[in-house]
């Protein structure tokens, strides 16, 4: 299962899709509520907002139980990345140990742990966020968000990737498809996944305690926290971090050597686990 991160879509990781399936996998993947061409969840479709972020988990379960019904026999494991990282150690915190998941193990890129510079910010972003759902502005862009897609900063100084072919390549899917594309967040949003972050920081583990997890941070992150990354993984027991040098925040839309680097970890921690 390919889990996306906020504001990404199915067609970003045809590459990357195509890499599983030469490893002989059966891919499959979504675009969440709210973004790609699922259905807009407000009259702007460029905000990025969600009632609930246990609504991203609905998604999450509904899919799986598609894979689980209907899908080819054997283990399922997921690929996710950034907001859909997050999403899949939740589905894995909030199950019993005792509990099955579908899941039978799980890589994640550059999970959405951690938001800000330091906890400080963000307990003040948090802090802001949810004054603002609470003065009734839950729909209402957060400061300094708007309807552009990141996208549209250009190359230069982008915080997503190196690869300049490969953010190319993104801009000219949102040329052709201008439905994919999509802004920044909302309050309320960003109050949710506030929320959403501290309670898997903070809660239970649930089955994440015995699922094999791989967790991979980009070196020169500028999106989400790495700080966040080993202290979630000492809690979990069966999860372990690896850090890719010279990577910016989309791990998979990298340059060749750090994708190379991705695959090399990637694909021994699935021998080592039976996958």
């Amino acid at each position: 299962m390919l889990l996306h991160g906020r504001a990404e879509f199915l067609e970003k990781y045809e590459e990357t899709a195509r890499e599983l399936i030469a490893r002989r996998f059966h891919v499959v993947s979504f675009d969440w509520r709210g973004q790609g061409l699922s259905s807009r969840l407000l009259a702007n479709p460029r905000k990025g907002h969600v009632g609930a972020f246990a609504d991203y988990l609905d998604d999450l379960a509904a899919v799986m139980g598609w894979v689980v019904r209907e899908g080819p026999p054997g283990p399922v494991w997921g690929l996710a990345h950034s907001m859909g990282g997050l999403v899949a150690l939740q589905h894995l915190a909030r199950l019993p140990r005792a509990a099955a998941s579908p899941l039978a193990a799980l890589v994640v890129t550059a999970p959405l742990l951690g938001l800000a510079r330091n906890p400080s910010q963000e307990r003040a972003m948090a802090a802001l966020a949810g004054l603002a759902v609470r003065h009734g502005l839950a729909r209402s862009y957060a400061a300094r968000q708007g309807n552009r897609h990141i996208a549209d900063r250009g190359f230069a100084g982008n915080p997503l990737t190196t690869d300049r072919t490969r953010f190319e390549a993104l801009c000219r899917a949102l040329a052709v498809n201008p439905g994919l594309r999509i802004g920044g967040v909302t309050w309320g949003w960003l109050h949710q996944a506030m929320g959403a972050m501290y309670g898997l920081r903070q809660g239970e583990v649930g089955r994440l305690a015995d699922t094999p997890v791989l967790i991979l941070g980009a070196e020169r992150e500028r999106v989400v926290r790495n700080s966040a990354l080993r202290p979630f993984a000492q809690r979990c027991g069966a999860a372990s971090v690896v850090m890719l040098p010279g990577s910016e925040h989309e791990i998979l839309q990298e340059r060749d050597a750090v994708r190379d680097a991705f695959w090399a970890v990637t694909d021994g921690f699935l021998r080592d686990v039976g996958l």
